[in-house]
């Protein structure tokens, strides 16, 4: 191998590992455009080298509109990336037809790829390939629309707004366009109703649909919003999920599993946030008692995200309790200058005798042992009792 072909070797190894390309191309999106018949422009494509070495590429069209586009240059060497030549600029020129048939998106891919080497016995088999694209949109016939429902979290007892965003794909003119809303509560229920104003929409134009509602006294948590876009006797229903929040915290759930008498055990308390901020200083505390005896136990504090869920461990301590049985809990998650509680009840269970089960395990076995002999003496009688007859 001669000091060329190692400093190659090497230069490639190490860019594949850190996951660098060879190759680039820009822009990463040419244009995005609705068509027009008989459309022609010409196009700048750059193609750059990020290699300190000769780089060859090949250049190639694709998509459905290959046949539409022609390129200046279609095979190049591009130099390292110190020099001057590590990058190639090369025109792409586009003449679409009169008439696509097909509406809907359709586009004209640009390939830059990594040539061939020229040593065949090269160990690099793996081409490098970067792409751009020229997106052409057709209108379809008629009314057509494409919405997009986006709704902000908010605060109990201030503004939700609501927005749809509505592109207008088809050729047809769109006189009355507007959008209903409806709220519902995680249990079902109907909280608010509420429309926008009806305007008019041409082809190839869009338009925000917002309309606010004031969550009054509105309870903290999940919510779900459906909205109905109505547009010249033609309906299109879109629903999204959003939240209304309040400074508090909830328990989901208090998990324990019972405790062996004379050791630790585990409770987890699950916490969740109402709210769409930082909640310092979180943590709870456990009181444990049964008739006279009471003892607690604490978690760690921590910082709880917006909207985000946490578990709190607290560990107790079963060495000093009054032996086996159900334990009343009471477990308190403190923030914010507020509390919120749960009850449980947890169980201590006696430590299991070990030469009970010692002794069991003994028996099982011995049973096991019982079994595979008889069965192995009559497999031997059998063949035995065969032999004779034979």
């Amino acid at each position: 191998m001669n000091e060329k072909t190692f400093l190659f070797l090497f230069l490639f190894i190490i860019f594949s590992f850190s996951n660098v390309s060879a190759l680039g191309i820009a822009p990463s999106r040419i244009e995005y455009i609705n068509f027009v018949p008989g459309f022609e422009r010409e196009y700048t494509v750059s193609v750059f080298n990020s290699y300190a070495f000769d780089f060859p590429v090949e250049m190639k069209l694709g998509g459905d509109l290959e046949e539409y586009g022609e390129l200046s240059e279609y095979n190049f060497t591009l130099g390292p990336k110190p020099e001057p030549s590590f990058v190639k600029q090369i025109t792409l020129k586009v003449k679409l037809p009169e008439k696509l048939d097909t509406p809907g998106e359709h586009i004209l891919k640009i390939h830059a790829i990594q040539a061939t080497p020229p040593d065949k016995n090269s160990m690099l088999s793996a081409k490098e390939v970067v792409g751009t694209g020229l997106y052409v949109f057709v209108p379809f016939p008629g009314k057509y629309i494409e919405t997009y429902f986006t709704i902000e979290n908010a605060r109990v007892n201030e503004s939700v707004k609501f927005n749809v965003h509505v592109d207008h794909r088809g050729n047809t003119t769109i006189d009355e366009i507007w959008t209903f809303f409806e709220i519902y509560e995680s249990t079902g229920k109907n909280v608010g109703a509420f429309q926008t104003e009806k305007v008019k929409l041409d082809p190839d134009y869009s338009v925000d649909l917002s309309s606010e509602w004031m969550a009054t006294n509105m309870k903290p948590g999940n919510y779900k919003a459906y909205a109905i876009v109505h547009y010249d006797g033609i309906k299109n229903e879109i629903k999204k999920d959003f939240r209304l929040g309040t400074p508090s915290i909830v328990i989901l759930n208090v998990t324990t599993e019972p405790i062996v008498n004379g050791t630790p055990g585990k409770v987890v308390a699950q916490i969740a946030s109402l709210w769409d901020e930082n909640i310092p200083n979180v943590h709870s505390r456990m009181t444990i008692k049964r008739g006279l005896y009471v003892d607690s136990s604490a978690s760690p504090s921590i910082t709880l995200t917006p909207w985000g869920e946490a578990n709190l461990e607290m560990y107790w301590d079963t060495s000093g309790a009054i032996g086996p049985g159900n334990y009343d809990a009471n477990v308190t998650v403190y923030y914010l200058d507020k509390e919120v509680s749960k009850e449980i009840t947890i169980t201590v269970v006696e430590k299991p005798n070990f030469w009970f089960w010692a002794i069991i395990v003994i028996i099982i076995i011995i049973v096991v042992i019982v079994v595979v002999l008889f069965f192995f003496i009559r497999k031997r009688k059998r063949k035995f009792a065969q032999k004779r007859l034979g």
